[in-house]
């Protein structure tokens, strides 16, 4: 029997986006690129999450990851409801667990940072990443320090050097197993 884990998370994700559609109002803030003062790719958590979710190989790991920081906002409603789904013991139906989560929110929101930071890890990690593969090594806007171009370059030349290296590598492996 599949997981229902997946339907919860996502239950909940599609009813918070009812609501932003809606009322404009942001459920769980908005995920932001990490590492950078402002950045052109901040989006509402929630619709990372959704997507995320929707798109994962592993619906099941995503949407526990989702549950574990949603159970760690300060209400005491949610983060039961939360930890049942977690554990797959609920006996609420989909859609009555997501509306009592969502309404429990609203009276009650507590913290979802760690919920919105989710989102901004995967924005930044997974969204960022993979749209733009072949970029600038560095982001231009980071608050970090432009690294030194003679290092990129030295790290360039080590990274193939290593990939030469790998057959000796393997080698070297079995060879003490």
């Amino acid at each position: 029997m599949e997981s229902q884990v997946p339907s919860y998370a996502l239950a909940l994700l599609n009813l918070m986006e009812e609501g932003y559609v809606s009322s404009g109002d942001l459920p769980l803030g908005i995920a932001t690129r990490l590492g950078v003062e402002s950045s052109m790719f901040d989006l509402p958590a929630h619709r990372i999450l959704k997507a995320l979710l929707t798109h994962s190989p592993s619906p099941k790991t995503i949407a526990k990851e989702f549950l574990r920081e949603l159970g760690k906002c300060a209400n005491p409603l949610v983060e039961t409801l939360a930890e049942d789904v977690y554990g797959e013991v609920s006996t609420l139906a989909v859609d009555d667990w997501a509306a009592i989560i969502l309404q429990g929110l609203q009276e009650h929101a507590g913290d979802l940072s760690t919920v919105t930071q989710l989102g901004s890890h995967y924005l930044t990690h997974l969204v960022i990443a993979f749209r733009n593969p072949g970029g600038p090594k560095t982001p231009q806007d980071s608050i970090h320090p432009t690294p030194n171009h003679r290092h990129i370059e030295e790290i360039g030349e080590l990274l193939v050097q290593a990939r030469r290296s790998q057959s000796t590598l393997r080698d070297l492996a079995s060879s003490t197993s």
